[in-house]
């Protein structure tokens, strides 16, 4: 299905809110805001609430969190109107993925989309509706900003995020072309997730890049070897690796990520399955004296040979192990089990925080 015009949305936006809310409220008052620029696309009365509803057709990582921003506006702007009411700022998009989930949970901001999913809290009425798919998927896929390659770029400015770069320093650093690097910059400046300055490539807000990469980022793309290797515990388990791949031909010869690395960082969480990349299936060769089997049953390594060798940026060396940069360490927890999912948000606060105040 093609995407709604911003006319199509907010007139469908609307429906589907007055639908939602008269369930518990008989009387639905729609109320047309004021003809200005500064205005919500609508205001609805429904019982004790005003819901104020700001609809954005573009669904990118950086236009939800202008959005949010929006319609939280939207909403402090209706309070001081004095109403007797509470005020429940609500986004509607065609539809909400889980970055976009994510943002407004964290901003504690309602939300609805075409697609018929829904997360809306005001006095008396919870509506949470999840699983319906996106009923304005495009066909095929558009070239990413986020793409292996492609991430090295992302991987430098987040690593040096208060630093300038020019595209021929970003080419030095990442191996890449110019001519490639101008392209992916000029995808990330149309999101609004860099800026260009001149000739130089500034991170503005670092955690909204770092969320569309990670809306993007798909394990999947890597080689997943899994296996098991005897070991007390995960600890040992991530030494006995790094001490059978280091004489690969490679330098670094391997590089931990997930828990592993997390815990090699900063003693997150005890952990049962070690992640490592390597640049080949040949590294496999160095683990046959730790008794590796490959096996998907009770598998405690991962051997990961990755979609771009950009993964090894940024390596570094924390307790005796090589560990990957810290944000791909995040970006892989999110695709590991245990209590990856707690521990990237720790391990978040504590190493990508942007010079923020713990």
């Amino acid at each position: 299905m093609m995407s709604p015009t911003q006319k199509e949305l907010v007139a469908q936006a609307r429906g589907i809110l007055a639908d939602l809310t008269e369930h518990l409220h008989h009387e639905v008052e729609l109320e047309q805001p004021q003809a200005e620029p500064s205005a919500p696309d609508a205001l609805l009365r429904a019982g004790g609430a005003i819901f104020v509803l700001e609809c954005r057709v573009a669904t990118s990582t950086a236009a939800l969190y202008q959005a949010i921003r929006t319609v939280k506006a939207h909403g402090s702007r209706t309070r001081a109107l004095g109403f007797a009411a509470e005020v429940v700022p609500v986004l509607a998009v065609p539809f909400m993925g889980p970055t976009g989930r994510a943002l407004c949970d964290e901003e504690s901001c309602s939300w609805l989309d075409l697609s018929g999913n829904a997360n809306i809290r005001a006095p008396g009425l919870l509506v949470r509706i999840e699983g319906n798919p996106n009923r304005f998927k495009r066909r095929g896929r558009p070239a990413s900003a986020f793409s292996p390659m492609a991430s090295r770029i992302t991987r430098v400015l987040l690593t040096y995020p208060t630093v300038d770069f020019s595209q021929r320093q970003l080419a030095q650093r990442t191996g890449i072309d110019e001519g490639y690097i101008s392209r992916i910059v000029r995808n990330l400046v149309d999101q609004g997730l860099v800026g260009k300055y001149g000739n130089l490539i500034r991170v503005p807000d670092p955690d909204l890049l770092l969320r569309a990469w990670l809306d993007d980022y798909d394990f999947a793309k890597h080689r997943r070897i899994a296996g098991h290797i005897p070991a007390r515990d995960g600890d040992e388990l991530i030494r006995r690796l790094a001490g059978a791949l280091a004489h690969q031909p490679h330098q670094p010869a391997y590089a931990a990520t997930g828990l592993a690395a997390a815990w090699c960082m900063g003693r997150y969480a005890a952990f049962r399955t070690a992640s490592v990349y390597v640049h080949s299936e040949d590294a496999l060769d160095g683990l046959r004296d730790l008794s590796f089997r490959p096996t998907d049953r009770g598998a405690n390594v991962w051997v990961l040979v990755p979609a771009d060798a950009g993964v090894f940026q940024g390596v570094a060396t924390k307790n005796g192990i090589h560990c990957v940069a810290p944000v791909q360490v995040y970006l892989d927890l999110h695709a590991h089990s245990e209590r990856a999912r707690d521990v990237a948000l720790e391990f978040r606060r504590h190493h990508l925080n942007w010079g923020k105040s713990q």
